[in-house]
């Protein structure tokens, strides 16, 4: 990421504006790292500023009618909503939001659709049944759900305007069913087909997912060869799988894979500069292509949904990073995030990154756990202090 110091040192830069420069026919921002941030680059709460190039130096040139578009964030009047992924489960989620109305039948809904009671197994477990793939995703669905009832109660000027929102993995389904992309209805016949299907690829292969906390002296990406090779010669695998399976922080990565693989790269840490590895509590090696296969089960069933797209509230998505509002788009998006990346971090570039004084949009972290706060604040403080808040459910 470049800053406004480092610019001007830099070669072949030619100054535009107060805050963009082109570097050798191309155009970087100093704030955040993506790119516009959205396919609609005229939706609410979006911020952009244009200005004519003219009167570059003749090593870059470009035409008087091309425009520079200042970086998208989310303007400070629009609330963002973030709902959690499968490992924010625990045992009693959902005991606070049971008083509020509409959470015991909306249990009750997805309870009769998944044919398990989720509301008795979110109370009181046990944890090796929530922890599953086929129910930790209805059961944080639900949950999350449950805390956007409780926000119509504590916080009801929220939904007085649009908002923005994301999903972590899981999480983008439940942002979606928030905003009205999904109906709750299409909303559960794809989440169903979602967690039997990853279900199923991680019962092929013992594989994981693992969190890897990196400087810039780390080598995570001779990490992943050294361990595909291990797995080769050592562990008799034909095809090891090792992945980049989530950017969650500059620091902070999510690695995902076969165990032998994620075993080799735990014990192997100190020698690739890795600062520290932590499994995770989940059943398969998520957003890798260890997933193809439920990557074409979620394309048979979301052909078939209705998604609406003339709706208020705005949703990023993890596979592209940006907002969208092209059903085949979101359709993609949806899909693609198995075998694919999260672009976690980006997101919130592309959501708080801001001129210096601007005042940053409240969020709010609707469902169990606290870990994407906890991924805000090491991402962007600013963002986190004051305006951060967390729905206890």
């Amino acid at each position: 990421m470049f800053t406004f110091r480092q610019l001007p040192s830099l070669k072949n830069v030619s100054k535009i504006t107060e805050h963009a420069w082109v570097l050798t026919n191309q155009v970087r921002f100093i704030y955040g790292t993506m790119g516009d941030g959205g396919d609609e680059p005229h939706s609410p709460g979006e911020t952009f500023i244009t200005s004519t190039i003219a009167g570059l130096d003749s090593a870059n040139p470009v035409a008087p009618q091309d425009k520079v578009r200042k970086k998208f964030y989310v303007k400070q009047k629009f609330p963002v909503l973030l709902f959690p992924g499968q490992g924010s489960q625990f045992v009693g989620m959902g005991k606070q939001a049971l008083h509020y109305p509409g959470v015991k039948e909306l249990y009750e809904q997805v309870s009769e659709h998944f044919k398990k009671d989720l509301l008795k197994l979110c109370l009181l477990g046990p944890k090796e049944e929530l922890d599953k793939t086929i129910n930790s995703q209805p059961a944080i669905f639900v949950t999350s759900l449950a805390a956007v009832e409780m926000m119509k109660e504590l916080h009801p000027e929220v939904f007085e305007k649009p908002t923005y929102t994301a999903g972590y993995s899981l999480g983008e389904i439940t942002a979606c069913v928030y905003a009205g992309v999904l109906s709750l209805t299409d909303g559960l016949k794809v989440l169903q087909t979602r967690a039997y299907s990853m279900q199923e690829a991680s019962d092929e292969v013992g594989s994981g997912m693992m969190t890897v906390s990196i400087s810039h002296q780390s080598k995570l990406g001779l990490a992943k060869e050294a361990a595909i090779k291990y797995c080769k010669t050592e562990c008799n695998i034909m095809d090891p799988v090792v992945q980049t399976a989530s950017y969650l922080t500059p620091y902070h990565k999510v690695v995902a894979g076969h165990i032998e693989a994620l075993d080799f790269i735990a014990d192997t840490a100190k020698h690739f500069g890795l600062k520290s590895c932590k499994r995770l509590p989940v059943s398969g090696a998520f957003h890798t292509k260890l997933m193809k296969s439920a990557v074409e089960e979620m394309y048979s069933a979301v052909k078939k949904v209705d998604f609406q797209t003339n709706v208020k509230h705005r949703v990023f998505y993890n596979y592209s990073g940006k907002v969208t509002q092209t059903p085949k788009i979101i359709m993609r998006n949806l899909c693609e995030q198995l075998t694919h990346p999260i672009k976690w971090e980006q997101i919130m570039h592309t959501i708080y990154a801001r001129t210096p004084g601007e005042e940053f949009p409240h969020t709010y972290e609707v469902g169990p756990g606290r870990q994407l706060g906890y991924i805000l604040r090491l991402t962007n403080e600013k963002a986190h202090y004051k305006n951060y808040h967390h729905i206890q459910v």
